[in-house]
């Protein structure tokens, strides 16, 4: 059971009204990590270094190996590779180009790319929120 994925993933809309006492926090910095991309995107010219630290942030690997997600064959996932972070900056830094600088829009991403769904979206959230996930987890193992 462990080599293959639950078929379940992270909904960061549940994140505002989480009671785990590791989780509690885990919204704001979800929040702060997209206005940070949003920040970059906005003042960054396509090719440099503002941009390549925005397209670092949306780089995502698997995320924690947690068994969670959509893989039909064992628990390996693509995550964001630097080609899907380029058009989704891409994407992030023509919805700032137009005036809109609200970090909900990355809740738009699914619609916006359409390689993206819960499944990488689960990921980025399990790598943003690691250190809450390594904590719930040694308290609850403990």
């Amino acid at each position: 059971m462990l080599d293959y994925d639950s078929r379940l993933h992270i909904d960061p809309a549940l994140l505002s009204n989480c009671a785990i006492p590791e989780f509690r926090g885990a919204m704001k910095k979800v929040t702060e990590y997209f206005d940070n991309v949003l920040k970059l995107a906005t003042l960054a010219s396509r090719g440099d270094k503002l941009w390549q630290a925005a397209l670092k942030l949306l780089t995502f690997g698997e995320g924690l190996q947690s068994g969670l997600g959509y893989s039909t064959e064992g628990t390996r996932g693509s995550g964001i590779g630097p080609r899907m972070a380029a058009t989704i900056l891409e994407n992030i830094k023509q919805i700032v180009d137009a005036g809109i600088h609200d970090s909900k829009i990355f809740e738009l991403v699914p619609v916006i790319e359409d390689k993206i769904g819960a499944d990488r979206i689960s990921d980025m959230i399990s790598i943003i929120l690691k250190t809450e996930f390594v904590n719930y987890t040694l308290r609850v193992a403990s």
